[in-house]
C-alpha cells in the first residue's frame, strides 16, 4: 500500500475578504481561475486567526500556533508580529510538527530554499529573534538542514517567491529563473518522496502591506499557476493538500495593516473530509495532520 503524505502550503496574509470590500480585493477581482475555484468549489473552511485574544492577528504567533498546535497568542497574552520572541521560539522547539511526526517515523521536509549567506548569517546567531522565522526555528529544531542554492539548481527545493527572481537580484546567485509552473512540478515531486512536506509563500503579505494592486495582482497571479500546476503534479488518492494562512491581508488593500477577517484552511484529497471535520482555528492544524497519520499509521 502506498504511504500516505501530507503537503501544508502555508500563504501569508491570504484571508477571506467582505462582499463590501470587493473593489479592494484582487482576490476576488484578479484573474486567477485555480485560487477562486478553490475558495468558490472547495468549501474552505472559514477559519479563525484571533484565537481568543484582542487585537490584530499577527505573523509571528499565528504561524506558531498553525506549526505547533498551540495557541500562541494566548500562551504570550498578545499577537506577535514578525519574527518569533524567546516565548515563542520555546514553544516552537518544543512542540513543533516536524519533531511530532518525525517521532511516527515520517520522513518530513521544509521544502523552501535559502540562500547560503543568509543561513551563515542567521547561524552566527541562532537564537536572535531579527532574522529567524517560525519555519526557519520549527526546521532546525527537528534537526533539519536547510536547502541553498544547488537545491534549486537540482530542482529539489523551491525559493520563497517561486520564481527565484530575488534570489538572482537580492543575493547575486546563479540559479535559474523558473516559471511558477516549472516550481509548483518541483514542490509536487518533492511531495512524492516525504510524507510530510512545509512549503511556505509570503509574498502576499508583502504586497498587501504595500496596498499595491499591481503587485498583488502578479503574485496572486504567478500563485495561481504555481498551485495549479502542483496539484497537477500530486496523486490525491494518497495525499492531503492543505492551504492555510496566518492572518488577513491582501483581501483588503484598503488598509494596510493585517484584518480581522477568517483565514480560509481549504483541504483536498485524501482524508479530506476526515481533516475538515475538526478545524474550527489555527490551532487544529497540526493536531488534524498528526490525527491523520495515526488514522492511516499502517501505511507508514
Amino acid at each position: 500500500m502506498e504511504n500516505k503524505r501530507v503537503l501544508l502550503l502555508f500563504v501569508d496574509g491570504f484571508g477571506l475578504g467582505k462582499e463590501e470590500k470587493w473593489a479592494y480585493n484582487p482576490i476576488e477581482t484578479g484573474n486567477l481561475p485555480i485560487i477562486q475555484s478553490l475558495l468558490k468549489n472547495h468549501s474552505p473552511i472559514p477559519t479563525d486567526a484571533q484565537l481568543g485574544v484582542a487585537g490584530l492577528p499577527q505573523s509571528a504567533s499565528g504561524q506558531t500556533t498553525i506549526l505547533t498546535g498551540v495557541n500562541a497568542p494566548l500562551a504570550i497574552g498578545r499577537h506577535l508580529n514578525g519574527f518569533p520572541n524567546r516565548e515563542l521560539r520555546d514553544i516552537i522547539t518544543k512542540e513543533n510538527i516536524f519533531i511530532k511526526l518525525q517521532k511516527l517515523g515520517l520522513k518530513v521536509t521544509n521544502a523552501n530554499a535559502y540562500n547560503t549567506k543568509f543561513i551563515a548569517n542567521l547561524l552566527k546567531n541562532p537564537t536572535a529573534p531579527t532574522e529567524m522565522s517560525v519555519s526557519t526555528v520549527a526546521t532546525l529544531s527537528a534537526g533539519l538542514s536547510l536547502y541553498t542554492e544547488k537545491d534549486l539548481k537540482n530542482g529539489t527545493a523551491v525559493y520563497q517567491d517561486l520564481t527565484n527572481r530575488t534570489m538572482v537580484e537580492k543575493w547575486k546567485a546563479k540559479v535559474p529563473i523558473r516559471t511558477p509552473r516549472e516550481a509548483g512540478e518541483i514542490l509536487g515531486r518533492i511531495v512524492n518522496h516525504h510524507e510530510f512536506t512545509f512549503f511556505e509563500y509570503f509574498q502576499t503579505d508583502l504586497a498587501g502591506h504595500q496596498r499595491d494592486f499591481d503587485r498583488a495582482y502578479r503574485v496572486l497571479e504567478e500563485l495561481d499557476q504555481f498551485i495549479g500546476s502542483l496539484l497537477k503534479s500530486l496523486n490525491l488518492k494518497d495525499t492531503l493538500f492543505i492551504l492555510a494562512s496566518d492572518h488577513g491581508n491582501i483581501e483588503d488593500l484598503s488598509t494596510a495593516d493585517h484584518t480581522m477577517n477568517k483565514v480560509p484552511v481549504v483541504p483536498l484529497g485524501c482524508g479530506s473530509e476526515n481533516f475538515r471535520k475538526n478545524i474550527q482555528s489555527l490551532q487544529n492544524i497540526t493536531p488534524g495532520i498528526q490525527q491523520y497519520f495515526l488514522e492511516n499509521q499502517q501505511t507508514f
